[in-house]
């Protein structure tokens, strides 16, 4: 039986609604048809409004017993609307250059009705805007001229940075991504109320540190103890989960995966708080 951790956050916003963030699935197979049964109970014992997959919902490009993961998704739209952006499990590298995705997977995601799949796109509630971006995989290196991808990425689908008429809620599958320092500049980000991510499965560190110390010790590109890594950054008006799986299928070491527990986000929104 998977172990759950709940983590609960309080934000300020000009509307009351509640948000579950869900990270880092990493679906394969039906093999994990117990655990995402779990994390459908969890979520329904949480009544959220609207539910957040900030990227990895599948571990490779190609995953199998696809039918398993549809029909978790078609019974969590059934709880609240749900929102998935893309992230680096979703797409596959090929001479280095060209990034593919599952359009097909994608599409029938898309086909089932309150699910909103979006690469660089957005969809709207009355109060709320939830916008999901997908940057290219050299964003994912952290290198010193990687921000510059990402500023280019930006710029392509963003030029304008975002509308300020409503709440704007980001899903970006990394969160050292958008808080480069440079990248912190952008109008993209002082237009967004609040970022939701994941991809650092918690750097395999307990909890009881990660809280307090908003540091985990080591990321999936192997860097060590990285900042902005775990937890409510509030200053950086940022979310970061440590996810469902915190070993990826593709790492040898996968089968440690029963010491973690799967975390799950609750974020109340709140007018005062």
């Amino acid at each position: 039986m998977t172990r759950f951790h709940i983590a609960k956050y309080k934000i300020n916003s000009p509307v009351d609604r509640r948000i579950v963030l869900i990270s880092d699935i990493h679906y394969y197979n039906k093999k994990m048809e117990n655990l995402l049964n779990e994390i459908i109970k969890q979520v329904e014992k949480l009544k959220p409004d609207y539910i957040c997959i900030p990227g990895d919902f599948i571990d490779e490009r190609k995953i199998y017993d696809k039918e398993y993961f549809l029909s978790f998704l078609s019974s969590l739209k059934e709880i609240a609307p749900v929102t998935l952006s893309i992230g680096n499990h979703e797409v596959k590298t090929k001479h280095d250059k060209l990034e593919l995705m599952d359009q097909e997977l994608f599409d029938e995601i898309r086909s089932i009705p309150n699910i909103h799949l979006l690469n660089n796109a957005s969809w709207e509630s009355e109060h709320l805007r939830f916008t999901c971006v997908t940057f290219p995989f050299v964003s994912y290196e952290e290198k010193v001229k990687s921000y510059k991808k990402t500023l280019d990425a930006l710029q392509k689908n963003y030029p304008n940075g975002l509308q300020k008429d409503k709440f704007n809620i980001v899903l970006s599958h990394s969160p050292l991504i958008l808080l480069q320092k440079e990248v912190k500049k952008t109008k993209f980000y002082k237009d967004s109320d609040l970022i939701l991510s994941g991809h650092t499965h918690g750097g395999l560190t307990p909890a009881w540190i990660a809280n307090a110390t908003h540091h985990v010790f080591i990321t999936p590109e192997q860097h060590l103890f990285p900042k902005n890594s775990y937890g409510y950054l509030k200053k950086e008006k940022t979310i970061v989960s440590s996810g469902i799986t915190k070993l990826s299928h593709f790492n040898p070491w996968h089968f440690f995966n029963f010491l973690f527990s799967s975390e799950i986000v609750l974020i109340d929104l709140k007018k005062e708080c």
